[in-house]
C-alpha cells in the first residue's frame, strides 16, 4: 500500500527524487513507473482532470473575409493583442486573402483567450484592425468597405452628410443705383429706402443701419469703425471687391436686433474683407443666412442663433488667431456652413453646429454640442475635440465619403455619435484620427451614441493602453482569461479603451464582459469562448453598421495638411510559437523537468499557393542518451545532440541559453486548418542499458504526459525549468491546472514561475 506523502512544492528536485523511492509502488513497465512517479512527485496527491490533454493551446477555426472593393491581396493576422498598440505583438494565425474572397484557418490560441484581434494589411503596410470574440463554431472576421485612395470629390446627394449649396442672392438693389456716401448721412432719416456706400476710406459708424428699416451700405474702400455698429431690421451690409471693414479692439459689428424688429445681414463678396481685433457677431432670421465669399479675419467671430455660409476664407490660414464662438439664445442653433476654407484659433459654444464641405482648421479646441455634417472629401482639423451629446442619441456627426476629421490631441465623447457614409451612395470610408481620449460615455441600445458605418478610426502607436505590458487580463474567480479585461477608471488609458470597446462599432463593452464567455468544447478541446447566443454589439445596433476599424495611419496623404500623412511602411507583426516539452521514461531520473527535448514550432505561414509552412527548432537538450524525434512515425531531423552540435552524453541550454536554437526541419501543410498543437511527435531514446525505447504521448486523457504542449507567452516565449527542477516546483500552479484545466490556465507564464527557469 502506498504511504501517505505530503507534497511540498518548494523542496528541491533532489529531495523529490529521494521521496519517490519511498512513495511509488513497484511497477512492471517504464510507462507505469512514469505514471506513478508523476502522480507522486508532480501532482502531490491531486487527481488529474479527466479532460486533461496537457495542452494549453485551444485551436479554433476562423474564417477571414476581405472585401475592399478590389481584388488586391491582403494579409490578415490574428493576435492576442492589437499590433497597432503592442509593437511586439505576435500573431497566432495568418492568411493571405484576395479582395472579394475568404479563407478558413485554424489558429492556435491559448485555451483561455476568448477575445482576439485581427489586423488586415495591404501591400504598403497600411493596416486596419478590429477585436473579435472567438466562438466554438462559425467565427468570422470580415473586413469590408473601401479605403479612400485620394480626397477626390464624390457626387452624392440627399444624404445625411451632404451640405446644401447656397446661392448668393441678388444684391443689385444694394450695389447699384443711387448710393449715398457714408460721410454725407444726415439726421433726418426715416424708414424710407436709403442705401449708403463707402467708396473712400472712412472712419465712423452709420446709426441708421440699426435703428431704421430699408437701409444698406456697400463697402468698396476701408471702413474703420469708431463705435459699435449694428445692422438689424433686415438691413444689409455688402462688402464688395476692394472693400474692408476694420473692427478695432473692443468694438463690435453685429446683425443682432435691439428687440423684435429682426436681424440684419452681412454679405462679403470675393475680394472683400472683415478684419480687426474686435468682434463681428452674426444673427440671422429664420430661413436667411449671412454670406462670406471673401475673407473674414476679425479676432472674435460670434454666431448667435444664426447661419453663416462661408464660400471664401474665414481666419488667417498661415496664422489663425480668430476665435469663433456660438452664443446660445432663444433663436436656436448657431451654424457655420463651410464650403471654402476656415482657420480658427478656437471654435466653441453650447449651440454650435458645423456643416463642412471644405477645409476647416482649428488650432485650439473644437466643441460640438449639436448634430453636424462633413460632406464628401471634406477635411476638419483641430487640436482638441469635444463632442457633447445626449443619452437619447439625437446628436450625431455625419461624415461622407473620404471625409477626414483629424484631432491632433485629445477627444472627449459624451453620448455623441459619429456615423460614416452608408447606403447606395457609399463609395469610400470616412476617417477619424485622434491622439488620446479623455472621456468616453455611451448609452447601451442608443445607436446615436456610437461610432458606426464605414469609419476608419486612426489612433497612434502611443495611444495610452496597457497592451505594451501584454494582453488584457480579466480576473473572475478562478478564471484568468488572456485577452479579456475589465476597465478600471484609475488606469490612465481607461477612456482610450472605452473608445475602442464601447464607442467603436457600438460594442458597449460586451466583448470585455467575462459573463459573456464560457468554457465549452471546440474541436474536442475545452476552450474559453464567446457565448454564441449573444450578439457582440450593443442592443439595437444593426450589425451591418459595425464597419469601423482602427489603424495607425490614413490610407493616403491628405494634401491640405502636413498632419495627415500616410506611414511609408507600417510595422508588420511576427509569428508566435508553441512548445513541445518532452520528459523521457527513464525511471532513474524522476526529475520531471520536461527539458529532455524541447521543440519550438512557429504558427503556420500562408505561402499564398495553398500551402502553409512551420519550422521546427530544438531549443533545449536535457537527455544524456541518444535521442531521435519522430513525426508521423518517421525520423524527423538529426539526432537531437547532433542537431545542437554537442556530444551525446552532454546537455545544452538546461541552466541558461548558451547556444542558439537549431532548426530540426520544416513542416508543410496543404491546408490552413492544420492543428499544430496536435502534431504527431514522439521520441526514440536509448535507455541506460543501451536499448532503444520508443515513447509516445498517452492516448487516454487524464494520464501522465510524455510531453506538454505549451503556448508561447505574448512575446512568443516559454521559459522551461532548469535542469533537475520539477515542473511543479518551477511553476507552482502547474498541478492546480493539471487537476482542473479551467483554473490557473496561464501557469506557464513566467510571471507565475518560482524563479527556477531558463530565461532568454
Amino acid at each position: 500500500m502506498m504511504k501517505k506523502v505530503t507534497y511540498i512544492k518548494c523542496v528541491v528536485a533532489a529531495m523529490l527524487s529521494f521521496a519517490a523511492t519511498s512513495c511509488t509502488k513497484e511497477s512492471s513497465t517504464p510507462e507505469e513507473k512514469f505514471v506513478d512517479n508523476f502522480n507522486a512527485l508532480v501532482m502531490g496527491g491531486k487527481t488529474i482532470d479527466s479532460h486533461q490533454d496537457w495542452n494549453t493551446v485551444g485551436s479554433v477555426a476562423v474564417t477571414v473575409s476581405v472585401d475592399f472593393g478590389n481584388t488586391d491581396e491582403y494579409t490578415v493576422y490574428i493576435l492576442q493583442t492589437p499590433p497597432l498598440f503592442d509593437t511586439n505583438a505576435l500573431w497566432l494565425g495568418m492568411a493571405k486573402v484576395k479582395g472579394g474572397e475568404s479563407k478558413t484557418i485554424t489558429i492556435a490560441k491559448p485555451a483561455n483567450a476568448g477575445l482576439l484581434y485581427a489586423a488586415c494589411y495591404d501591400s504598403t503596410g497600411h493596416a486596419v484592425c478590429k477585436p473579435f470574440p472567438v466562438k466554438a463554431d462559425d467565427t468570422v472576421v470580415a473586413f469590408s468597405g473601401k479605403s479612400p485612395e485620394a480626397p477626390s470629390a464624390f457626387d452624392s446627394e440627399d444624404n445625411p452628410w451632404n451640405v446644401e449649396t447656397q446661392e448668393l442672392p441678388d444684391l443689385t438693389e444694394y450695389t447699384t443705383g443711387t448710393l449715398v456716401e457714408a460721410t454725407e448721412q444726415d439726421t433726418g432719416i426715416s424708414d424710407e429706402p436709403l442705401h449708403f456706400k463707402v467708396s473712400s476710406d472712412y472712419t465712423g459708424f452709420i446709426p441708421s443701419l440699426g435703428t431704421y428699416l430699408n437701409k444698406s451700405v456697400y463697402v468698396t474702400a476701408t471702413w474703420t469703425l469708431s463705435f459699435n455698429q449694428r445692422v438689424s431690421a433686415g438691413n444689409v451690409i455688402v462688402v464688395g471687391e476692394g472693400g474692408t471693414i476694420n473692427i478695432p479692439k473692443e468694438y463690435t459689428l453685429t446683425t443682432s436686433p435691439f428687440s423684435s424688429e429682426g436681424a440684419g445681414l452681412i454679405y462679403v463678396l470675393p475680394g472683400g474683407m472683415i478684419t480687426g481685433d474686435g468682434t463681428v457677431e452674426f444673427t440671422t432670421n429664420e430661413g436667411t443666412y449671412s454670406y462670406n465669399g471673401g475673407i473674414i479675419t476679425a479676432k472674435n467671430i460670434q454666431l448667435k442663433g444664426c447661419t453663416l455660409y462661408n464660400a471664401g476664407t474665414v481666419g488667417d490660414m498661415s496664422n489663425p488667431t480668430s476665435e469663433l464662438t456660438c452664443i446660445a439664445d432663444a433663436s436656436g442653433v448657431g451654424q457655420l456652413i463651410n464650403v471654402g476654407t476656415a482657420a480658427l484659433a478656437k471654435m466653441t459654444g453650447e449651440e454650435l453646429s458645423i456643416e463642412n464641405a471644405g477645409i476647416l482648421r482649428v488650432t485650439g479646441e473644437l466643441v460640438l454640442n449639436n448634430s453636424s455634417k462633413m460632406d464628401d472629401g471634406s477635411y476638419t482639423e483641430c487640436t482638441a475635440l469635444t463632442l457633447n451629446g445626449s443619452s437619447n442619441g439625437d446628436k450625431v456627426l455625419y461624415m461622407g465619403n473620404a471625409a477626414f476629421l483629424n484631432c491632433l490631441g485629445d477627444i472627449s465623447i459624451d453620448n455623441f455619435g459619429v456615423w460614416g457614409p452608408s447606403g447606395d451612395d457609399y463609395e469610400a470610408n470616412a476617417v477619424l484620427k485622434v491622439k488620446n481620449c479623455t472621456n468616453c460615455t455611451t448609452t447601451d441600445g442608443t445607436p446615436g451614441t456610437y461610432l458606426l458605418d464605414h469609419v476608419e478610426l486612426i489612433v497612434p502607436a502611443s495611444f495610452p493602453t496597457i497592451f505594451d505590458k501584454g494582453a488584457m487580463n480579466i480576473y473572475d474567480g478562478d478564471v484568468k482569461g488572456i485577452g479579456i479585461g475589465k476597465l478600471l477608471e484609475s488606469f490612465s488609458g481607461y477612456h482610450n479603451l472605452r473608445m475602442l470597446y464601447y464607442w467603436l462599432n457600438g460594442y458597449e463593452g460586451k466583448i470585455l464582459d467575462s459573463s459573456n464567455y464560457e468554457w465549452s468544447l471546440a474541436t474536442g478541446k475545452y476552450n474559453y469562448l464567446w457565448k454564441s447566443s449573444i450578439n457582440p454589439g450593443a442592443n439595437d445596433v444593426d450589425p451591418s453598421a459595425q464597419t469601423c476599424f482602427y489603424s495607425t495611419s490614413p490610407s493616403f496623404d491628405y494634401p491640405s495638411s502636413d498632419n495627415f500623412k500616410k506611414e511609408v511602411s507600417g510595422n508588420t507583426p511576427e509569428n508566435s510559437y508553441i512548445f513541445y516539452a518532452f520528459e523521457t521514461l527513464d525511471a532513474n531520473t524522476k526529475d520531471f523537468d520536461y527539458d529532455d527535448v524541447i521543440l519550438r514550432v512557429n504558427m503556420p505561414v500562408d505561402n499564398g499557393d495553398g500551402t502553409f509552412t512551420s519550422n521546427v527548432l530544438i531549443t533545449c537538450v536535457g537527455n544524456k542518451t541518444k535521442t531521435t524525434v519522430y513525426y508521423n512515425g518517421q525520423p524527423f531531423g538529426e539526432e537531437i545532440h547532433a542537431a545542437m552540435g554537442i556530444d551525446v552524453n552532454t546537455t545544452i541550454n538546461t541552466t541558461n541559453v548558451s547556444r542558439s536554437f537549431r532548426k530540426m526541419g520544416e513542416l508543410t501543410f496543404n491546408t490552413g486548418n492544420m492543428r499544430i498543437d496536435k502534431l504527431n511527435f514522439s521520441i526514440q531514446a536509448e535507455t541506460a542499458e543501451g536499448k532503444l525505447q520508443e515513447e509516445n504521448q498517452p492516448s487516454t486523457l487524464g494520464t501522465a504526459p510524455l510531453y506538454l504542449v505549451i503556448s508561447g507567452d505574448t512575446k512568443g516565449k516559454w521559459f522551461w525549468p532548469t535542469e533537475g527542477m520539477n515542473i511543479g516546483v518551477a511553476y507552482p500552479q502547474f498541478s492546480v491546472w493539471a487537476s482542473n484545466l479551467q483554473t490557473s490556465v496561464d501557469w506557464y507564464d513566467s510571471s507565475n514561475a518560482s524563479g527556477n527557469i531558463v530565461k532568454y
